[in-house]
């Protein structure tokens, strides 16, 4: 009896149903080996995919963020080259800080140019710049506050971007009304104003114009 044990352990039954089992546990260990790798693969290439996605949104990222820096370093009249890191790092050390009319400024700005008499001016900066845009309109504010009407400048063909603060008119020659009193009073306050001739406007609304141009 023994012996039948044994060799019923070493050559397993052989009928039908035996095979049937057989063959029906190998297939399913197959087929879950089967999708256990499609599911690592799957995994493994959803990770692949989000690494891609990943890449490209740091790509569009350092494109966008190059832009941004070659607009910010226009606006200011820097020209910068080089890569992001390079851009960043020139724009820190050489980036003007804004500029603002302190309240001492203001105050003495307001003051004087009440005493100077009343005058009609436009007020000007350059292009679309928030800083000068900014500083414009505190000399718009002060300028007002003192009693100048302040209008808008005239169209200004073929503008070109300058530096500092000016004061345009027709003829550099024969400064309007107010024009050296206003100059006088922005020295005062440690703001250079130089007379400009300017071409290209038609000084329709008022004769003279305080530019602001780039820090």
């Amino acid at each position: 009896m023994a012996a039948l044990g044994l060799a019923s352990t070493l050559h397993p039954p052989t009928t039908l149903k035996f095979k049937l089992w057989y063959w029906g546990s190998f297939s399913a260990l197959v087929l879950a080996g089967l999708v256990i790798a499609i599911y690592q693969q799957d995994q493994q290439d959803a990770k692949d995919q989000a690494q891609a996605d990943s890449n490209n949104s740091l790509a569009a990222e350092v494109k966008t963020a190059n832009v941004k820096l070659d607009a910010l370093a226009s606006a200011t009249g820097i020209t910068i080259s080089g890569g992001l890191n390079e851009k960043l790092d020139y724009l820190i050390n050489h980036l003007p800080q804004p500029r603002h009319l302190s309240p001492e400024q203001r105050m003495t700005l307001i003051t004087e140019l009440k005493a100077a008499g009343s005058y009609t001016i436009a007020v000007r900066s350059a292009r679309l710049n928030s800083e000068m845009d900014s500083y414009a309109d505190e000399f718009k504010s002060a300028l007002k506050e003192a009693g100048w009407n302040v209008v808008d400048p005239d169209f200004l063909l073929g503008e070109s971007a300058g530096h500092g603060v000016q004061l345009l008119f027709k003829d550099s020659k024969n400064p309007p009304s107010g024009a050296l009193e206003l100059q006088d009073v922005l020295r005062d306050i440690g703001v250079n104003a130089p007379a400009a001739m300017n071409d290209f406007t038609t000084f329709k609304n008022s004769d003279m114009e305080l530019y602001i141009g780039y820090p």
